[in-house]
């Protein structure tokens, strides 16, 4: 009665060693006690998954949250902006690579060609070094 039981759980309970009567008798005091220290045990058992997930969890919102603070500090950028950052400095490189021969050798033809055909010896080189090293194709 004072654990609100039926008679059958009372006894599965005494099977598995929850429980244990004295002369044909459960004491109430050590069958409360006994009772509720199943349940806790239980429940700590059921838990820990639970509290296991819980602790991913908050450990991922931390990370998180540190993330969007460095990216706040722009200690940490996006793939698309490093992307985007990359394509225009080696887009005004190549600008400038191109006016090379022109600067340099003003009139002088010959050299003006000497100069593009280094130039364009350097681009076809760092061309062909990123076609090989581009992981994007593998």
């Amino acid at each position: 009665m004072w654990l609100d039981s039926s008679r059958a759980y009372i006894s599965e309970l005494e099977v598995r060693g929850v429980l244990s009567p004295v002369k044909g008798r459960r004491p109430l005091r050590v069958s409360v006690l006994s009772y509720i220290e199943y349940l806790r045990k239980r429940q700590d058992e059921e838990q820990t998954p639970r509290s296991e997930a819980a602790a991913r969890h908050h450990e991922l919102k931390a990370q998180l949250a540190q993330y969007q603070i460095e990216r706040y500090e722009r200690r940490h950028i996006t793939m698309e902006e490093h992307d985007h950052f990359t394509d225009m400095m080696v887009g005004k490189f190549r600008v400038h690579a191109s006016s090379w021969a022109a600067k340099v050798a003003g009139t002088d033809m010959v050299l003006r060609h000497k100069v593009d055909g280094l130039v364009y010896a350097m681009r076809k080189d760092l061309a062909d070094e990123a076609e090989k090293n581009d992981k994007r194709r593998a």
